[in-house]
């Protein structure tokens, strides 16, 4: 069973707001700002899809999502989105000029490596990976600690691990040195955008 954070996507979407409160729109905003338009985007586990419904709906783009939990996806199809049911792990991922992963590489570790790489492997431009380096499953209250590593299941198991901007920092750096463009911090500071190279590029 999945978390309950994520049996509903307004419930999902009400614990973003809550978790990064004023930064809430500058989380998608950060990533919406890198893409081109006219361009092809895929978005790995999209959840509820908000960084198209706000952001990139009215841009000219050739956009799908795809997402393991069949609620986010039938909520996505009835927004007229295009969504596919997709296990990044296991489906192949649609050649894209962007590629997009938001909040969710953690949720492979410890076979991130192969997620990025498949990644980079369909995209043709960029591939977009914003992950959150400030978490409250590292929380220094046990009880803070215990809730948010169990409320992460998303439909592939719990996960304990997470990233923080030094670990991130050393993974990318070790497995990715020659592939990443740029990467900042997103506003706020909770979350770290790296922005790599696709290995289609033209």
């Amino acid at each position: 069973m999945t978390s309950p954070v994520y049996w509903q996507p307004w419930l999902y979407r009400l614990c973003m707001r809550l978790l990064y409160g004023p930064h809430f729109e500058g989380r998608y905003g950060s990533v919406a700002s890198l893409i081109s338009e006219g361009a092809s985007v895929f978005e790995a586990c999209a959840g509820d899809c908000y960084l198209f419904d706000k952001y990139l709906r009215h841009i000219t783009l050739r956009y799908t999502a795809g997402d393991i939990n069949p609620r986010f996806v039938k909520h996505g199809k009835k927004r007229g989105i295009d969504i596919i049911r997709h296990d990044v792990l296991r489906d192949d991922i649609p050649d894209s000029d962007y590629v997009i992963m938001q909040g969710s590489l953690y949720q492979f570790v410890p076979r991130h490596e192969e997620i990025v790489g498949r990644l980079r492997a369909a995209c043709r431009r960029r591939v977009v990976i914003s992950e959150s380096v400030v978490n409250l499953a590292a929380s220094p209250h046990p009880l803070v600690r215990f809730i948010a590593r169990r409320s992460t299941n998303a439909g592939a198991g719990a996960c304990a691990r997470r990233f923080s901007e030094t670990t991130l920092d050393e993974f990318f750096g070790r497995f990715c040195r020659n592939c990443v463009d740029t990467s900042y911090l997103a506003p706020g500071g909770r979350d770290k955008i790296y922005v790599l190279f696709g290995e289609r590029r033209r």
